[in-house]
């Protein structure tokens, strides 16, 4: 609920945003780790942390290709939003929908960086759940984690949120 909250407002506040958008993150939202079987797969966002998470090898190959998996889930899902499948094979970075990216290239999709950037702030959001929630700072890791000006853009969409 706080992925689909913290999208659908940089989708609303971002020049291209649309109604098409706005439903095109909520579906995104709900599908994109729907392959995964425990909430302790979808807390892995590097190989690092998944190198470390204990987890047999059939754990390791679902949370490293589960991105695919949902995408080709939406592809064949009737109704399912044009281009949702996409944003979901890259919702950690990769085109091909397999592992985790440390650098996000040029090739990668506005709306899939305004996915990433709402599925890393509601990991922050999350993370300092039992503290006071400080908004410069968790932007600033955000800002830390997506350098480059297309990232930035999104973020600062966030000064603008509600919690």
């Amino acid at each position: 609920q706080i992925l689909s909250y913290i999208g659908l407002h940089i989708v609303k506040n971002i020049d291209w945003g649309n109604a098409e958008q706005e439903e095109k993150i909520l579906f995104i939202a709900f599908f994109h780790d729907i392959a995964l079987e425990k909430d302790e797969h979808g807390r892995i966002k590097s190989q690092l942390e998944l190198k470390k998470a204990g987890f047999n090898e059939l754990e390791k190959t679902l949370v490293e290709k589960h991105a695919q998996i949902a995408a080709e889930l939406v592809q064949k899902f009737p109704h399912s939003p044009m281009g949702a499948d996409q944003i979901i094979r890259q919702h950690h970075g990769n085109l091909n929908g397999i592992g985790f990216s440390e650098h996000f290239g040029n090739n990668v999709s506005p709306m899939s960086i305004v996915f990433i950037v709402a599925e890393e702030f509601t990991r922050i959001v999350l993370k300092h759940a039992d503290g006071e929630l400080n908004r410069t700072q968790m932007i600033r890791e955000l800002k830390d984690s997506f350098p480059t000006s297309r990232f930035q853009k999104v973020i600062e969409l966030l000064n603008t949120i509600t919690f």
